[in-house]
């Protein structure tokens, strides 16, 4: 008999286009291969759907790994040293006489004059200048004997050693050439030389210009005739003491040959009389020695 309980309702699936496909799917895996089975590369994708490929939402490709950040350093301990004192300006140094703010006091009379004759005495080329006794005493060449004297005195109590002692040494020296200068000019020998000097100086000085005034009547300044006598005593003062020293050293060398010559006299001359003693020492040696030469061949 017909059963009265109706069969249960078959359920069908839907078509498979009707199947809802989700859009995005969790973190799943995508393995591509290719002809090798070994070679296979696996890729994480965020939305990918497996059932509908097209389909890719939200890539996410994991960043590569980063250095961690290094941990922050300690602080060091603070210092338990006690700070240092502040630090000020060194004091100004005290005012001396050479500042530039304050002008050193003025030299007395005596020093203004001690430190010029020194400088005149001991000025560039003085070893030159100084051979004019002249110029070094500070004297005319027609000055007297008084004179000359006069201003030797003056220029020794203002170059005097003791009177000198923060320069000292110049001082010496300066003292040394006004004596020497002093020295020609005191003695009639040497200053009558000295003045000899001057007189060719003149007449060279004097023939000079008048080869350069030729015909002309225009007279000689005396001024510049002055100065070019000194200029020219100053070249034949030179002159004089080159062949001085010239002549010294021959007769240097003359003396030195003549004593070379005594010697070498003195030499031989001990030579040959110590020879002829040594021949009359041995006279008995030679008697003797031809006695047994002679009695040995009779027997």
């Amino acid at each position: 008999p017909p059963s009265s309980t109706p069969p249960p309702p078959t359920t069908q699936p839907p078509p498979p286009s009707t199947i809802p496909l989700p859009d995005t799917i969790p973190i799943s895996t995508v393995t591509s291969a290719s002809s090798s089975p070994t070679n296979k590369s696996t890729t994480q994708f965020e939305g990918y759907n497996p059932l509908n490929p097209s389909v890719i939402k939200n890539v996410k490709i994991p960043p590569p790994p980063s250095t961690p950040p290094p941990p922050p350093s300690t602080p060091p301990p603070p210092s338990t040293a006690p700070p240092p004192p502040p630090t000020s300006a060194p004091p100004p140094p005290p005012p001396t006489s050479s500042s530039p703010n304050k002008p050193a006091p003025p030299l007395s009379e005596f020093d203004d004059k001690r430190f010029k004759a020194i400088a005149h005495l001991l000025r560039p080329g003085y070893k030159y200048l100084n051979l004019n006794p002249f110029s070094v005493l500070q004297v005319s060449f027609n000055a007297t004997e008084q004179e000359i004297k006069k201003s030797y005195r003056s220029l020794s109590i203002y170059v005097h050693p003791d009177k000198n002692l923060d320069c000292l040494d110049k001082a010496v020296e300066s003292f040394d050439i006004i004596n020497k200068a002093y020295k020609m000019l005191s003695e009639p020998e040497t200053i009558g030389r000295c003045q000899e000097v001057v007189n060719v100086a003149r007449q060279r000085v004097k023939e000079q210009l008048q080869r350069e005034k030729g015909k002309s009547d225009a007279p000689i300044d005396p001024k510049k005739f002055e100065e070019d006598v000194q200029k020219e005593a100053f070249k034949l003062f030179a002159e004089v003491e080159k062949r001085r020293i010239e002549s010294e050293e021959r007769d240097t060398a003359e003396r030195k040959r003549k004593r070379e010559i005594e010697i070498d006299f003195e030499q031989r001359k001990k030579a040959v009389k110590e020879k002829e003693e040594s021949w009359e020492n041995g006279r008995d040696d030679r008697v003797n020695s031809w006695r047994s030469f002679t009695g040995g061949k009779r027997g």
